[in-house]
């Protein structure tokens, strides 16, 4: 599948009006289709749905849902004899940024997953930026010490580093972020939504995503577990029963490639 870009203005709406699974299914149709049109005959509209409802697995109530939203939204054209998607190139000419959307997401499932979780890697970008600024004032900074000539850029950062105080930080590349509160996944929905996620986002190969737990008791049965939790003598929030023993998991850590 192609990897595109699409009109960040319309994401962002589409993210605060409640409409990302409509933009997933624009997405899709956007990678999968070279024209973006599908032809019927007259009269022949509501067939024509069902059978992009059958291939996208979803039902013809709701796929005709989010093309009446997409219609709406000026995303989609609704003909007597055929169904047209606007290029990403239309889309792109009313709002220049864009969101861009990686050829390895192919499916609608990971598609909505992917739209949801921008939130979550703008987060992880921002600290990344952060990350790699303090990289390159050590860098400078080491060059400066050893009196080795600086560039008039390198310079510049020099200078403002020490105007502002800031000399060698320490950096750690691993950006900790608990995927359950950025996407509020895990309290409104379930874990399980919280590891599809995470199955997607480490398919990109931006990052790693790592979980790692601890082991708090061993030999112990459920309802062992249960007493424990029940008389808040374990965390009842961040520990789980498994094979006999009681672990308790920390928040994903992302590792930066």
């Amino acid at each position: 599948m192609l990897k595109i870009h699409i009109n960040s203005k319309a994401y962002y709406l589409a993210h605060s009006e409640g409409w990302l699974n409509a933009l997933s299914i624009y997405v899709y149709f956007c990678k999968e289709v070279s024209n973006r049109k599908f032809f019927f005959k007259p009269k022949q509209k509501t067939l024509s749905i069902q059978r992009m409802a059958q291939k996208l697995n979803i039902s013809f109530n709701t796929l005709n849902t989010h093309l009446n939203t997409l219609s709406q939204k000026g995303l989609v054209f609704i003909r007597e004899n055929e169904i047209e998607f606007i290029s990403t190139k239309q889309m792109m000419q009313q709002h220049h940024k864009s969101v861009y959307v990686p050829g390895e997401v192919k499916t609608l499932k990971d598609i909505k997953i992917f739209l949801k979780s921008i939130p979550l890697l703008s987060n992880l970008y921002s600290q990344k930026r952060i990350i790699e600024k303090k990289e390159y004032l050590n860098y400078i900074n080491a060059k400066a010490k050893k009196n080795f000539r600086l560039t008039k850029s390198e310079f510049k950062i020099f200078k403002a580093g020490l105007r502002k105080g800031k000399s060698t930080q320490d950096v750690n590349r691993k950006i900790i972020a608990t995927i359950s509160k950025v996407l509020d996944c895990i309290s409104k929905k379930s874990s399980s939504t919280a590891v599809k996620y995470k199955k997607v986002l480490n398919g990109l190969n931006v990052f790693k995503c790592i979980n790692s737990s601890q082991l708090l008791f061993s030999s112990v049965s459920y309802f062992d577990f249960t007493y424990l939790r029940s008389n808040d003598l374990v965390e009842f929030r961040y520990t789980f029963f498994k094979n006999g023993c009681i672990y308790k998991y920390y928040p994903t850590e992302f590792i930066l490639h």
